[in-house]
């Protein structure tokens, strides 16, 4: 029985190595990766950046609030770029904002031949 025990062991040990070997061969594990404008914008939504934001004349406005955000009150604490797989039209930027306040948010512009 104890020899049985110590084979059933050696051998669960060597199927959990062989099938995590090939597993990571035929299986590889994603990173976690920016793929998309929408899923990026979820992600950071997920975290707590649900303001919206937009650049005027007068500085940074919060779509939620409406307050304008002078370049002083802001950070940029993060920022993604997407380049369109079949129209270079497609560039965009993601920029994941705080401000003074504690708001927390994001600002997506487009860059390229569309940027302003």
């Amino acid at each position: 029985m104890v020899i049985l025990s110590s084979f059933a062991i050696l051998l669960l040990i060597t199927l959990i190595y062989t099938f995590g070997f090939w597993r990571n061969i035929f299986f590889p594990v994603k990173k976690l990766e920016m793929t998309s404008l929408a899923s990026s914008l979820n992600s950071f939504i997920r975290k707590g950046y649900i303001e919206d934001y937009q650049v005027n004349e007068d500085g940074l406005k919060s779509l939620k609030t409406s307050k304008i955000y002078p370049p002083n009150e802001i950070k940029i604490v993060d920022f993604h770029r997407f380049e369109g797989s079949s129209d270079p039209g497609d560039e965009a930027i993601l920029y994941v904002i705080e401000t003074n306040d504690n708001g927390k948010g994001t600002l997506v512009d487009a860059y390229g031949h569309y940027s302003d």
